[in-house]
């Protein structure tokens, strides 16, 4: 644990100046597409749109719609949450990797090595680009709980993972690595046979599919 904290303090100290930027470039557009005064522009956010490339309703708008009624215009206050979405994924990535591994050792060493690197610094300084920490975040708890479900083989362990899998395709394109990583993790490396990998998954890979067909 003091190893993740020493990453902690040395991630606070690589990006601390992040703190005192303004809003720049596409975060006034994310800020004015934000905005909801009723139930009907809220659902709105969920829809794809054709002005916009991605398809990021929980990473963009719905996290510039929290912050701006948490913090209003300042932005100092999205970095913050930006950052403890980040040092979360730290967390899980040392609590997923250490199980895969087998190895707290391994976790920590993954969680130190992320928390650390400097390719963070778009996605820390940048507020519009947080949608890549609020998607990794997602991905994480969209791993640890399927871990859990593999241990505890509880249906509603298994549905939590689902809808978590749901945010995660709401967050950033890279959700849909999640099916195959996993997939495989649980077909090869645990050996279970494909007639029962193939349930298990099949959710997944269908709401890959519609949402790569939808983009």
């Amino acid at each position: 644990m003091v190893t993740f904290l020493v990453a902690i303090l040395i991630s606070l100290f690589f990006y601390k100046e992040s703190l005192s930027y303004y809003f720049f470039q596409d975060d006034f557009f994310e800020i004015n597409i934000s905005g909801a005064e009723s139930l009907k522009d809220y659902l709105s956010f969920f829809k794809f749109r054709g002005d916009i490339i991605a398809y990021r309703p929980i990473s963009l708008q719905n996290y510039f719609f929290i912050n701006q009624n948490l913090f209003g215009l300042n932005p100092a206050g999205f970095r913050f949450m930006t950052f403890v979405l980040f040092f979360l994924s730290g967390f899980l990535i040392h609590k997923v990797s250490g199980h895969i591994f087998k190895s707290t050792k391994a976790g920590l060493i993954a969680s130190f090595l992320w928390l650390t690197s400097s390719i963070h610094f778009m996605t820390i300084t940048w507020i519009a680009a947080a949608y890549n920490i609020i998607g990794t975040f997602f991905w994480l708890l969209t791993s640890f709980v399927f871990l859990k479900y593999l241990k505890k083989q509880k249906a509603k362990v298994y549905i939590l993972t689902f809808i978590l899998y749901l945010l995660t395709v709401g967050s950033f394109e890279f959700a849909i690595t999640w099916p195959p990583i996993f997939g495989f993790y649980y077909f090869y490396v645990l050996k279970n046979p494909l007639a029962r990998s193939l349930p298990i998954f099949s959710p997944f890979i269908f709401i890959s599919i519609v949402y790569l067909i939808l983009r």
